[in-house]
């Protein structure tokens, strides 16, 4: 399945900053967390793309320890709803 969002300006790393630096419910149970490369994939869309999705608000994501520099992670549960959100929305 491939989704696409309107508007692909690029964007870089560095220039993600409306995310959150910690992850509003603890990491715990049975979900794993996500890398960039693996949402990409679910999404049929490149990891470039995924970021810029973070970067407009499309796509919820924190980075690891709390740092800016931190690594992004993604829950696999908050990217179904976002791609039933956007199912919804375009029917």
């Amino acid at each position: 399945m491939c989704v696409e969002l309107e508007g692909s300006a690029g964007v870089m790393a560095g220039e993600i900053s409306n995310i959150d630096l910690m992850p509003d419910q603890p990491i715990g149970g049975d979900e794993r967390l996500l890398k960039t490369y693996e949402v990409a994939e679910m999404l049929g869309v490149s990891a470039d793309t995924v970021l810029r999705y973070v970067q407009r608000g499309a796509l919820p994501a924190f980075r690891l320890w709390g740092q800016h520099a931190g690594p992004l992670r993604f829950r696999r549960s908050e990217i179904e709803a976002a791609m039933e959100t956007w199912r919804t929305s375009s029917a």
